[in-house]
């Protein structure tokens, strides 16, 4: 107050005073809007980090969902468990592989998420455990073990075979970059597709 009266505020203190705060207002929205986009993305990085480590460490509802469609009846008839026969060629099928989780580009409530991949030559080395194997099944020990139905023998030559076959020296490591989709849903990020990032690990 001057003398009684209100001051005056110039028109342009007036226009200075507006834009800086829409522009602080602006500011806080982007920063909102910033805190939004880390949070989802570090949601992600952890929901596929997580998915990845899962498989890698055979949790039963992975294995489950893995040998879903596998055909283990035929192996009941050599005593043998077709689980436990597909968690050992899954166990070495993951043991050489790594990710590293890149770029998420995340439009509304879906997200593309950019993963390098590595591992062995999975083609490679399942011929490899074909020959190893069938090598095995013809020694004494083989024979006598699947003539037997000498369980315990049989998933023991498998395990070597497999052992061998996947850490050869002469294996090839593949490398890919491979994209999975994740979707947002009740509020909570989800993978699109588990049999898409399933099939990754396999860097064929």
């Amino acid at each position: 107050l001057e003398g009684g009266s209100m001051r005056k505020v110039h028109p342009l203190f007036t226009t200075v005073l507006t834009l800086v705060l829409a522009c602080g207002m602006v500011a806080g929205l982007a920063a909102c809007k910033g805190g939004d986009a880390d949070k989802n993305k570090q949601e992600i990085t952890t929901l596929v980090g997580k998915t990845y480590d899962s498989a890698m460490a055979l949790d039963e509802s992975v294995v489950d969902e893995l040998l879903s469609d596998a055909k283990l009846d035929n192996m009941s008839g050599m005593g043998l468990d077709g689980k436990d026969v597909g968690k050992e060629i899954l166990s070495a099928a993951f043991k050489n592989f790594k990710y590293k989780i890149g770029d998420i580009k995340i439009d509304g409530d879906k997200a593309m998420v950019t993963v390098h991949v590595s591992n062995v030559d999975f083609a490679t080395a399942l011929q490899k455990f074909e020959t190893e194997f069938t090598e095995w099944a013809q020694t004494k020990e083989g024979t006598s073990a699947i003539m037997n139905e000498d369980s315990n023998a049989i998933t023991k030559g498998i395990k070597s075979s497999l052992d061998s076959s996947f850490n050869a020296s002469d294996l090839e490591t593949k490398e890919s970059d491979v994209v999975i989709t994740v979707d947002k849903k009740d509020g909570s990020w989800a993978i699109h597709s588990l049999t898409e990032l399933y099939d990754s690990m396999v860097v064929l």
